[in-house]
């Protein structure tokens, strides 16, 4: 990574830092109505003891094996399956890939793609966005 990298890579963090700060995901569930995450075996071991039924149970009721990475995961249907009422029943165990979303703490340029493709799930990505536009004074060259 080249230095400019690291240096929006450092402002996507600190935005990102500010605006989660006042955005409660717990209250939001947006990314889990319309993506899934992505599980491991181990993730499932989690989930399945924190549920208290089996591995076995936890993948026939709940998920599906990936077709591009065989023994990963993912859950069968959207929304998820582990959210009710909006909120997720298995949130002291989820996956990683719900943990670290919306996935722009590094290596923004190289995911720059799927940021934008969050940008009408997840309004801490709106958020750091349009602060990302003002900052790099985006607007200017618009048009």
């Amino acid at each position: 990574m080249d230095k400019d990298e690291s240096d929006i890579d450092a402002v996507v963090r600190h935005l990102q830092t500010q605006v989660t700060k006042l955005i409660d995901c717990t209250k939001c569930a947006n990314c889990c109505k319309e993506m899934g995450p992505r599980l491991s075996k181990p993730e499932i071991k989690a989930i399945a003891g924190y549920l208290g039924i089996t591995q076995k149970k936890v993948i026939a009721h709940y998920l599906k094996e990936r077709k591009d990475k065989a023994g990963e995961y993912m859950v069968a249907r959207i929304p998820c399956p582990f959210l009710k009422k909006d909120r997720c029943v298995i949130y002291d165990v989820r996956p990683q890939s719900c943990r670290s979303y919306p996935n722009i703490r590094t290596e923004f340029i190289k995911r720059i793609v799927g940021f934008v493709g969050n940008y009408p799930v997840c309004p801490i990505v709106v958020n750091v966005y349009d602060q990302l536009k003002t900052k790099f004074k985006f607007n200017e060259f618009v048009q």
